[in-house]
This record gives C-alpha cells, structure tokens and sequence, in this order.
C-alpha cells in the first residue's frame, strides 16, 4: 500500500512529462535516508518525496492534510488570497518551481522570480542537475557540466589539470589509456 501511495504521490506533485521524478522533489541527504532535507527551503519530505506545504492541496501546511478546495499558505480555503491561481491549485509565482514566474513554467531549479539552478543543498564535491545532485567530474551523463554526457561506453574522469574529459578507453587515475592496456 505505501508504494502505490507514494507512487500516486509522485504523479501528482514530483514527475515531469518524461515521467522521470524532478530533481527538486528527491530529498537530499547526508547517506541513504539520513539527515534528509529538501532542496528548496520550506519545502517538506512527504512519503519520501519533497512537497510545499503552503501551496499542496494534498499536504496544506502538513503531510496528509488534504484540502477539498484549494491550498494558499498552508491553509484551505477557496481562493488563492494575494496568490495566483493556475488552474486547480493556487501558486507564488516568485517561488513555485511548477510556475516560475508563470502558470506551467517549469523550473528544475531554484524559481526568484527567474528560473535559477542553485548548488546550495548538494553534498560537498557535487552540483545539482536534472535529476539530483551529481559529481561532474565522474559522472557520464553530466561530464564537467550538466547535460554534457560522454559518448555511450565512455566513462567520464578527472584528467590530470582536474578537467572532467570523456574516455572511450580505460581509466587509469588521471590518465585515458587503450583499453587493451594495464593500468601502471
């Protein structure tokens, strides 16, 4: 029962179009399923996926306490006060990832009136992309910067001037070498 719940959950407040879960809904923590926080400051973990409690109609100020109508600051009600309503729910729009600076504009970081992409709650050594926070240095979808992905089969490394580079052959600390070869 708690899958299929948090898998609802997910539908309605966390995956995008792709169906893949956005970045700022997966909480983040410190080692798997400690000290976990959200990205987004005010934001709170609800069946292990990050919601707004001032704005969710499922989780209005507190996991689980559903509005009939809508939800403004954390409060049901039936109208959005000083908020905008976009379609069903009521949204700020200065803040909203759903509706940065617009109804249905889609931030995959961090909304201030502008979509902006924020670091700030990534484990050191790490950046936040499309999907979580990630090591650009070592990571093949996202080699040296978000989006950048190494050909398929290559791996992504630090080189020795500690630029993230694609290797089609083998690695071997900082080096790319053939992979017929051992690493020294």
């Amino acid at each position: 029962m708690r899958w299929h719940l948090a898998v609802a959950v997910a539908v309605l407040i966390g995956v995008g179009a792709c169906g893949k879960q956005l970045s700022f809904t997966i909480p983040v923590c410190a080692s798997k399923g400690v000290d976990c926080q959200c990205a987004i400051p005010g934001w709170i973990i609800c069946h292990d996926v990050c919601v707004d409690p001032r704005w969710n109609p499922d989780h209005c100020g507190a996991c689980d306490q559903r509005c009939n109508r809508l939800c403004a600051g954390g409060q049901c009600g039936s109208d959005c006060g000083g908020a905008t309503q976009c379609g069903q729910l009521c949204a700020d729009l200065t803040t909203d990832p759903y509706n940065c600076a617009g109804c249905g504009q889609l931030c995959e970081g961090a909304c201030r009136g502008t979509c902006r992409v924020s670091t700030s709650r990534c484990p050191a050594g790490q950046s936040l992309c499309p999907g979580g926070c990630t090591d650009i240095g070592h990571d093949a979808n996202n080699c040296g910067a978000c989006g950048q992905a190494c050909p398929t089969g290559s791996a992504c490394f630090l080189d020795r001037s500690q630029v993230a580079s694609c290797c089609r052959g083998k690695v071997c600390g900082a080096d790319c070498i053939d992979p017929t070869l051992l690493c020294p």
